[in-house]
């Protein structure tokens, strides 16, 4: 059979044109990409362990009520709504992490001033939380605002090459 007798060939017309596999990003120089693929995995790293923890909280306070006998209706409000932002957090770390991947600079500088905030009202709730895990938090913060250098150079590098 004839490669023109193939009826599992799609037709040859202008409608349908094949796509061609997705174009790297040029971040401008192998440094930037580093940097912004760091701060993408730190990124997906505190989202996937901020919902590990708070999965963890979640079901140790089911634990409680039910050992209390307390059903989750009489759960107060507000209790219920620091556990959905909680997960809204950790689904927007993650999110941004593919964010980062054509938008290094605004995912890297969200993600850093989220975790920032997210660290300050983990203090004020109780202020020994700002030294738990400090060196972590140091090299995430470091990390991160590399990233947001890295993001900012590539902003500079597409504004130069132009448009197209």
């Amino acid at each position: 059979m004839a490669d023109d007798e193939n009826p599992y060939r799609p037709p040859e017309s202008e409608a349908f044109v094949p796509e061609e596999p997705a174009a790297r990003v040029d971040y401008g120089s192998d440094e930037a990409r580093r940097q912004i693929r760091s701060a993408r995995i730190a990124l997906m790293i505190v989202g996937l362990l901020s919902l590990g923890v708070l999965t963890y909280h979640t079901v140790e306070l089911v634990r409680e009520m039910r050992r209390l006998g307390v059903t989750l209706t009489e759960l107060p409000a507000a209790s219920v709504a620091l556990i959905l932002v909680g997960y809204a957090v950790c689904a927007t770390y993650v999110v941004l992490s593919f964010v980062a991947k054509r938008r290094p600079f605004g995912a890297s500088l969200v993600g850093l001033l989220l975790y920032l905030t997210d660290i300050l009202v983990g203090a004020v709730e109780d202020p020994h939380t700002l030294y738990r895990g400090g060196v972590i938090k140091i090299v995430i913060i470091v990390v991160l605002v590399r990233a947001v250098g890295a993001g900012l150079q590539y902003r500079r590098h597409v504004r130069a090459a132009g448009p197209g």
